[in-house]
């Protein structure tokens, strides 16, 4: 049984308990931690809810975790109710407002909140909010100094190694600490970033080591979890803070394709064109319920896009609930094996998740459909991105609107 699934079970077990024990606050809320874990938002929030108003004085904390649950369920009206029962003002209060307006893509008045609240307590997550909210606005330099002040990633090295501020140092060690999505679109920044360490150490996803290591033979690839950080580094870093370090203007982001393989894979066959699917993200991430599709959902556009197009899927683990008219995706463990599966279709159709970066670092025509609160690389308009030039962004009109995204891109695709 994987992670997963023990997660579910784990959740589906103290559903069952708290059911038959109502009046449990502390069940209640346990269950509902364990249902935000997996992703089951809705039930998250009827758990928590019922343990917020049992309780005599919940705390800001027990607000702050309800306004999070509440807006990822799309509650929207329900998250503003949570903020205001924040007792005072304080920063708590000014963040969360930041928080919601942020997720309604109201992002000026989202940068209004998160400055009073970080004039009141420049904590972490709010100096990673504002910083974010500063970057999908465009407001890049500011954006970068906000992300400096990010806290060191909790998987540091040996004790006493100093965190890297940009000076020039022979040896560097880069935490794995984002996503392989976001791995793939910072190892641009090689090249800059040999310009101030003489040795770079980068520790990854192990199925994305082989793919780097190719690419870039000059970086020391380190396989997360599995080889350690080398004792003679001079000073090391978190890949967002590295970036935010490297401050650079979308001029020096662009890129001709970086990503390649030393060989072919299995050749696709078809008489149309293939365009390689991708629907889900890692189902761990937090805000993956926001950038994947449900299949039913999916399913709808398919018979469509399957007139013209063979549809191949490019979904890790979605073979078992995999949609009508697409083929299943061959088993695949590493990264350079989507990487060639994907150089096999004419085009990719992916929600925001390491496939779209994937498909663009190697130059392929992507349509990325993109969810409402966009992630800070994509901007708020329009369907270019200096990023990758072989991107296309389909967007959200509004919150969960996957159907009107994916009415582009069949628009796009058809034509």
């Amino acid at each position: 049984m994987n992670a997963f699934a023990k997660s579910y079970e784990e959740a589906k077990r103290l559903g069952q308990a708290s059911q038959n024990n109502p009046h449990d606050i502390q069940l209640a809320w346990r269950t509902s931690f364990a249902l935000h874990e997996i992703g089951m938002f809705q039930e998250a929030y009827l758990y928590g809810k019922r343990a917020l108003y049992q309780m005599d004085e919940p705390s800001d904390q027990d607000y702050l975790y309800m306004v999070y649950v509440a807006s990822k369920a799309h509650k929207f009206d329900e998250a503003n109710a949570m903020i205001e029962s924040v007792g005072t003002m304080n920063a708590l209060y000014w963040a969360l407002k930041g928080v919601l307006a942020q997720l309604l893509n109201d992002m000026e008045m989202a940068l209004y909140y998160y400055n009073i609240a970080y004039a009141k307590d420049c904590c972490p997550q709010t100096s990673y909010n504002l910083a974010l909210a500063l970057l999908v606005t465009g407001r890049w330099q500011e954006g970068w100094k906000a992300a400096r002040e990010f806290p060191p990633p909790n998987r540091q090295p040996k004790s006493g190694t100093p965190y890297w501020r940009g000076e020039d140092v022979e040896e560097l060690w880069i935490a794995n600490d984002q996503g392989i999505g976001d791995t793939i679109c910072f190892a641009r920044f090689i090249p800059e970033l040999l310009k101030k360490a003489k040795k770079v150490h980068w520790t990854v996803a192990p199925q994305l080591k082989a793919l780097m290591q190719f690419n870039y033979p000059e970086v020391n690839w380190l396989a997360d979890k599995r080889e350690h950080t080398p004792a003679t580094i001079d000073a090391w870093t978190g890949m967002m803070h590295m970036v935010a370090t490297l401050s650079p203007e979308p001029e020096q982001m662009k890129s001709a394709p970086y990503l390649d393989w030393c060989e072919t894979g299995k050749e696709l066959r078809s008489e149309k064109p293939i365009l390689g699917i991708c629907w889900q993200g890692n189902v761990r991430y937090g805000s993956d319920h926001d950038r994947s599709i449900p299949i039913q959902t999916l399913d709808a556009v398919l018979p469509y896009l399957g007139t013209k197009y063979t549809l191949q899927s490019l979904q890790f683990n979605g073979n078992e609930y995999l949609p009508k008219g697409i083929a299943p995706m061959p088993k695949v463990k590493r990264l350079h094996q989507t990487l060639m599966l994907i150089e096999s279709c004419d085009a990719v159709l992916s929600v925001d998740t390491s496939v779209a970066h994937l498909a663009g670092a190697i130059g392929k025509p992507v349509f990325m459909l993109n969810r409402f609160s966009s992630d800070w690389r994509w901007g708020l308009e329009g369907e270019k991105t200096f990023w990758y030039d072989s991107m296309t962004i389909l967007r959200q009109r509004r919150p969960v609107d996957w159907a009107g995204a994916l009415s582009l891109a069949v628009e796009k695709l058809m034509n």
